[in-house]
């Protein structure tokens, strides 16, 4: 593997962590911090309360998508691990589909939210190449 191959590598590891940091923490962030607020107005004046997803009971679809942005955000982690083996490759296009999904699902409510963490585990899994990582540095070097 060239110095410029083990770069990009490096840059797609780094970015698979970034990506899948931002994905979980802010699906994290969606359930547990009151970050909803509700507002009613009151003799005129607004009286507002902050709550939680779990405070606030949402629905199913809602957890769904919030654990499977959970899921792919500890998935593009972990592949950061590894610069470019074939499980690296498999697992980040899977955390970049995943993604997607919580995106397209999600994109009228909390949806929207996902978007920079999936473009980044997206630009991840485009970054990595199958065939180039340390199992085949063995092939190279007898050929």
């Amino acid at each position: 593997m060239t110095s410029a191959q083990q770069g990009i590598a490096r840059l797609a590891s780094r970015l698979a962590l970034i990506g899948g940091l931002i994905q979980a923490l802010v699906a994290l962030g969606l359930l547990l911090l009151p970050v909803f607020t509700t507002c009613i107005y009151v003799d005129g004046a607004p009286e507002c309360h902050s709550q939680s997803y779990l405070q606030q009971g949402g629905s199913l679809v809602g957890y769904l998508i919030l654990t499977l942005a959970i899921l792919a955000g500890v998935v593009a982690v972990l592949s950061s691990q590894d610069l470019n083996s074939p499980k690296a490759v498999l697992s980040r296009w899977l955390a970049a589909s995943a993604g997607v999904i919580v995106v397209a699902v999600g994109i009228w409510s909390i949806g929207i939210v996902f978007m920079p963490g999936t473009l980044v585990i997206l630009l991840s899994a485009l970054l990595t190449r199958p065939g180039r990582g340390a199992d085949r540095t063995h092939e190279a070097k007898d050929a």
